[in-house]
């Protein structure tokens, strides 16, 4: 605040923006990790759920043995301790598959994802682990106390004169556990609704169109240590013209930077009226209006850039090497979309700019053509503008990124490229990569977090199947002589099938609703992370609420077929 005071005036100087080293360099994962830090809740809310349905239905077959014990002189602190010590089992037993299954996680997770920052940082790391263990063995103790006091509630003599066969419980029993089912079922929309709404958001973005093509191209990054410009560029030129020479290469251009590689520059450029119009120095850029100004990516290229990237040519030429010499005026190829922000409405060729504070070369461009848009930072961003000089004219860029078209696979040429780099500059050290992996590279946080939430959708959506198949096998059991009756008295097999499909679908749609009300909070933590849909996508919520439901009624088909095949006789016998 203090410069602008003492240098400008709050047109003609930029402000600065002040952030902290760490949002540097982690800024932009923390999103991400928090959405998937919400779905590790979930998952646990999801797994504490089942855990406690199946404790319950444990307990509640072990009515007689409990209440044989309480008559017998246990305490429910005695009651409490055993149920912990059956816990204990279980944890360790999970504890030691977990602790292995976590390592394979972590491995997994890093081999699938290239732009976490800090990634050799990342591991299994002892008090993470100990935390999640003993977040475990806490969450089932107090589980197993739940599910022991709710077993202790029943009246000992209502216990001891129940038949073992009707040990299927009471009604609070039911209610817990269809509360359980609703819990895991509406966590699972949400999770099912956030994998979708990514999943479409993630289809979008590898159908953009990058502005250039991504098959068979190679990028070569051989840059030598010269000092001097005129020599660098002959070394360019030559490597340049023997790669192009190569078999199974069909062109070769070279770039200061690499789309969506985050490696060109951008800065302020000047709209003249001719390239008589002189700007000696920065300071007076400030006073040019703001219709005179503008902001855009500064490329100096070489070779067949345009034909190799299959640019398109949308209006004039591009650069030719017999008439673009290095004392001939400077000329420049822009963007549709440089076009269209500097001169609206006109025809941009033969138009004047000033981009000289890019490097150092305040000699004016003048526009011979104009070519198609790309996307430079991301494909989820908007086409940068961008200005093209020609590496002929503008000598002083220190190093070019080299990319070859190739026939077929563009990995067959690299031995022959890198003969020939060595070749010219022994003490250069060669990096090849294809244009394909830059391209999923570029998208590699969004698939990174599709994939994670995608597992995690997946797991909850199998323990809300084993809920539900749970819960209807419990209430099948318990409605067994109910069944064997209506049997008796005429129902058809369709009849018993549709009366536990119901109960299926209760469930099912009750969770929805509670889920789809919870989803709309989710999404809103995913704006940042979508493109091309809307947080609160309809088609992904209609395929997470129709895939939930499928499986919820697949789930209960299987006891409701059971509870066809009772044979009322039986039933009757045993009341």
């Amino acid at each position: 605040r203090r410069l602008k005071q003492q240098y400008g005036n709050e047109t003609s100087m930029a402000d600065a923006t002040l952030v902290p080293l760490r949002d540097q360099l982690v800024g932009t994962v923390k999103t991400p990790l928090l959405v998937l830090l919400t779905a590790s809740a979930f998952l646990l809310l999801i797994a504490c759920a089942n855990a406690l349905n199946l404790l319950v239905a444990r307990l509640a077959l072990r009515q007689g043995e409990l209440a044989l014990r309480v008559a017998l002189g246990a305490t429910r602190g005695r009651l409490a301790r055993q149920v912990l010590a059956e816990s204990a089992v279980l944890v360790s037993l999970g504890a030691a598959i977990g602790v292995g299954l976590a390592d394979v996680g972590v491995k997994t997770m890093l081999a699938s994802s290239t732009n976490l920052p800090r990634v050799g940082e990342i591991h299994v790391d002892t008090r993470v682990l100990a935390f999640a263990i003993v977040i475990s063995a806490l969450i089932a103790g107090v589980l197993g106390l739940l599910a022991a006091w709710h077993g202790a509630r029943r009246d000992v003599r209502d216990a001891l004169s129940s038949s073992q066969r009707s040990m299927t419980g009471s009604g609070a029993t039911t209610r817990l556990r269809r509360g359980m089912v609703l819990a895991q079922m509406a966590l699972t929309v949400v999770l099912l609704v956030g994998a979708g709404v990514l999943g479409r958001s993630f289809l979008r973005l590898i159908q953009v169109n990058p502005g250039f093509i991504t098959e068979h191209l190679l990028i070569v990054d051989a840059k030598p240590t010269i000092d001097d410009t005129l020599a660098r560029l002959a070394y360019y030129n030559v490597l340049i013209d023997r790669v192009r020479a190569l078999p199974g290469v069909a062109g070769v251009g070279a770039s200061t930077g690499m789309p969506l590689d985050g490696g060109g520059t951008d800065g302020t450029y000047l709209l003249l009226d001719s390239p008589s119009q002189q700007v000696p120095s920065f300071k007076d850029w400030l006073t040019f209006p703001p219709s005179k100004r503008g902001q855009g990516q500064f490329e100096i290229v070489n070779g067949d850039y345009f034909r190799t990237m299959r640019i398109p040519v949308v209006r004039g030429r591009t650069f030719d090497p017999m008439r673009d010499v290095l004392n001939a005026p400077p000329v420049a190829v822009v963007s549709a979309g440089f076009a269209a922000r500097s001169w609206p409405g006109e025809d941009p060729i033969g138009k004047v700019v000033n981009y000289g504070n890019m490097d150092g070369d305040l000699r004016p461009f003048t526009v011979v053509g104009v070519v198609g848009d790309v996307h430079d930072a991301s494909l989820a961003a908007p086409p940068t503008p961008v200005l093209y000089a020609y590496a002929q004219q503008r000598t002083r860029a220190q190093a070019f990124l080299l990319v070859v078209q190739t026939q077929n696979d563009p990995r067959s040429v690299v031995s022959s490229i890198r003969s020939i780099v060595h070749e010219l500059r022994p003490d250069v050290a060669l990096r090849t990569r294809t244009v394909e992996r830059l391209i999923a590279t570029s998208v590699a946080d969004q698939r990174f977090t599709l994939v994670l939430i995608l597992a995690f959708g997946g797991t909850a959506l199998v323990l809300s199947t084993l809920g539900v198949y749970s819960v209807v096998s419990y209430l099948v059991a318990q409605r067994t002589p109910e069944i064997g009756v209506r049997v008796a008295l005429g129902a058809q097999r369709g009849d018993v099938l549709f009366l536990i499909l119901r109960e299926g679908a209760r469930l099912a749609g009750a969770g929805v609703v509670i889920g789809v009300l919870g989803s709309v909070l989710l999404t809103r933590l995913l704006r940042g992370l979508i493109f091309g849909v809307s947080a609160a996508d309809p088609i992904a919520f209609a395929m997470a609420i129709a895939l939930l439901i499928v499986v919820a009624l697949a789930a209960t088909y299987i006891p409701a077929r059971r509870a066809t095949r009772v044979d009322p006789m039986d039933v009757i016998r045993a009341v």
